[in-house]
């Protein structure tokens, strides 16, 4: 890994709680148009296919580690307005806990991706989300380096 990664996800890492839900809002904020132009371009007849990636990320993402605490159930809801609750949210996360989603969550940011905008808002939502609990694991580290990749 490079250090600049190191560096930036270092400084995830020690930021507040209140600025990682603002990075991540003002990341949804930034990504969100772009997604939405592509798949409204796109032939799929599903209005709703914008929110659908980004929850496919969000998801996945909090699912990377393979644990879904309160705080990480607190933080979802605070970035996306959710208010079911932890043990419906948990069960959500986890049908993203497999490396399947992991491929299309690659895949999505690698191929559909292409501004460099939305990509560094994605990767920054991704970054947020891994550094909530104040630590980035190892498997979040290979998730988010295979997103790059």
């Amino acid at each position: 890994m490079n250090e600049k990664l190191k560096e930036l996800m270092q400084a995830f890492v020690n930021a507040e709680y209140s600025q990682l839900v603002t990075i991540a809002k003002g990341a949804l904020a930034t990504a969100y148009p772009y997604i939405a132009k592509i798949c409204a371009e796109s032939d799929a007849d599903d209005e709703n296919l914008a929110s659908k990636v980004f929850l496919h990320f969000i998801g996945t993402t909090l699912a990377a580690d393979g644990y879904y605490t309160e705080l990480e159930n607190k933080f979802f809801c605070d970035i996306t307005g959710d208010t079911d609750s932890y043990e419906a949210n948990k069960a959500y996360v986890a049908q993203y806990a497999n490396s399947d989603s992991q491929s299309i969550a690659d895949k999505l940011f690698d191929e559909v991706v292409n501004d460099d905008n939305a990509r560094v808002a994605l990767l920054h939502l991704c970054l947020a989300i891994c550094a909530i609990d104040e630590t980035i694991s190892v498997e979040e580290v290979k998730f988010i380096q295979k997103l790059i990749d």
